[in-house]
């Protein structure tokens, strides 16, 4: 068999006695910003594949929906603020978890190499 996550009896309190605006953002909205040159800070319940669209990037392959679901996979475990996995091209690194089931991920993507241009004396 294969683990697919962890449901707590929180998690099961949480899903029947919150309102559904606290479960489900209303707007759709994609929650990142990009912090860097190929550096974005994103929130670990953001789909990939919206990501990739919103981004205008092309992520690896997955068979997890969200960038936390990557992390927690790489690790095989609940993920810890620190937590650093190499993701194809990418890095994911944990930088905080405000509350249970929330996770905030710096996804670096490493910048392509410029081809060296020889100089005018073929040198």
């Amino acid at each position: 068999g294969e683990t697919i996550g962890v449901i707590l009896i929180e998690d099961l309190i949480e899903a029947t006695f919150a309102t559904y605006h606290d479960r489900i953002n209303p707007m759709g909205e994609l929650q990142f910003a990009k912090s860097g040159d190929m550096e974005w800070i994103v929130d670990g319940k953001a789909r990939i594949r919206k990501l990739e669209k919103a981004m205008d990037i092309k992520l690896p392959d997955s068979r997890e929906a969200t960038i936390a679901g990557v992390v927690q996979n790489q690790l095989r475990r609940l993920a810890q603020v620190g937590d650093l996995v190499q993701w194809g091209d990418y890095s994911l690194e944990v930088t905080d978890i405000p509350q249970r089931g929330d996770m905030l991920i710096r996804l670096t993507g490493q910048r392509e190499e410029m081809p060296e241009i020889a100089s005018e004396d073929g040198e």
